[in-house]
């Protein structure tokens, strides 16, 4: 017999009774918080994936200590190593 994740009731609860008769209702349980939390991050994500890519960049201790020491001055570590990019752009655009 089904039990609901979110309230353990055996096919009495209401809201997961509806989402086994209407594929479309699928449901994470009878809070609606959590499907809200669900859809928001599905939203999220999907923004994401059509807006924005991931960049790794992996340093090596030893080597890169002079690299490493300068981001861990800085809070913004992102927004310090886009303004570098910026910067050399600009500078390769003067000529």
């Amino acid at each position: 017999m089904p039990i609901c994740n979110d309230c353990s009731k055996r096919s009495r609860c209401k809201t997961y009774k509806e989402s086994l008769n209407d594929p479309s209702k699928v449901l994470f349980g009878c809070d609606p918080k959590v499907d809200s939390k669900r859809a928001n991050y599905e939203k999220h994500r999907e923004y994401d994936k059509a807006n924005t890519i991931g960049v790794y960049l992996k340093l090596n201790k030893k080597t890169d200590a002079d690299i490493i020491a300068a981001l861990e001055t800085v809070t913004n570590k992102q927004g310090f190593i886009k303004r570098l990019i910026r910067q050399e752009i600009a500078k390769s655009e003067e000529g």
